[in-house]
């Protein structure tokens, strides 16, 4: 559990846990995440909504390379009911809505 929350502040996830990790071939590491709270916001206005469902299966986000090994978060975002937007799909901190890879891995490679 220790080394857990000690990844999580290595990648700076911030209002995250840890809840998983493997390495597969090949030199890619698979961190499985979720937030610490159980609400989660619109992503357009912000707001805290019901969580109506949980994606059926994990997407993944890579991340930058620790130690020459690809880094996958893996995370099954929830979809929210905002009363203002109705059911929308909540906002995920590291990433661009639809994006495939981290915020700061395409911070990076725009560099």
């Amino acid at each position: 559990m220790a080394s857990f929350k000690t990844i999580a502040k290595l990648l700076k996830l911030k209002g995250m846990k840890v809840t998983g990790l493997s390495f597969h071939r090949g030199g890619t590491v698979k961190i499985a995440v979720k937030p610490f709270k159980n609400g989660c916001r619109c992503p357009e206005c912000g707001r805290r909504g019901t969580i109506v469902r949980q994606r059926p299966r994990l997407r993944q986000w890579c991340d930058l390379p620790v130690g020459g090994r690809s880094v996958f978060l893996l995370y099954a975002p929830r979809e929210v009911n905002c009363a203002t937007h109705g059911r929308v799909e909540e906002e995920i901190p590291w990433a661009e809505r639809g994006a495939r890879i981290t915020r700061r891995y395409e911070y990076v490679m725009l560099r």
